[in-house]
């Protein structure tokens, strides 16, 4: 095994743990019969993370194949699994807090710190895919500019909003034009 397919175990571990974090946050709903709380900005917030996760995962092959055993390159990645990993540990309360939180009023109070989370995260992740994305510049320069460059830019612009804006309407709409981004590029195999 390579540094980098260790470390890839090591990130999808991570990413594992995350997505099981988040799951169990939305068990618990179901379980205490709370689900009709969710309102749109916790489903939509929801919804990315989890698409995060398996994007994450997917693209880890081709984003961290660099990567060695040394704390510089593993910098990057690791602070890439560990926002989303963050992201999805303050989806939901606690279970301690479960009972006296209610649901939207918890995601939105901590929907600001989620999207600036999830903003560093992809941030770290352009950063580490530097090396490939360059060789593929070099043989294919209209991939850079008509796709990657307009398509990591939205993401970047859409958290950015997320992230500043305290009105939940636009909170609402960047997240849902992110998503619409996502399953345009998902649906079309862009990526």
């Amino acid at each position: 095994m390579t540094q980098s397919q260790s470390f890839i175990t090591f990130y999808t571990l991570l990413l594992g743990l995350g997505l099981a974090v988040l799951l169990t946050g939305v068990a618990n709903f179901v379980r205490h019969k709370r689900v009709g709380e969710a309102g749109p900005l916790t489903i939509l917030l929801t919804v990315l993370i989890v698409f995060e996760f398996l994007s994450g995962w997917a693209g880890a092959d081709n984003s961290f194949n660099q990567v060695n055993a040394d704390i510089a390159t593993l910098l990057l990645p690791f602070g890439t699994g560990a926002c989303y990993f963050i992201a999805a540990v303050l989806m939901f309360p606690g279970a301690n807090e479960t009972e006296a939180t209610a649901l939207e009023t918890y995601v939105t109070e901590q929907s600001r710190t989620i999207a600036l989370l999830l903003f560093v995260a992809n941030a770290l992740l352009i950063c580490a895919e530097y090396g490939a994305v360059r060789q593929r510049f070099a043989s294919d320069p209209a991939y850079f500019w008509q796709f990657y460059l307009p398509y990591n830019g939205a993401i970047l612009a859409c958290y950015a909003v997320a992230t500043e804006s305290r009105a939940r309407r636009v909170q609402l709409g960047a997240l849902t034009v992110l998503l619409a981004v996502y399953l345009w590029v998902t649906i079309g195999q862009r990526v």
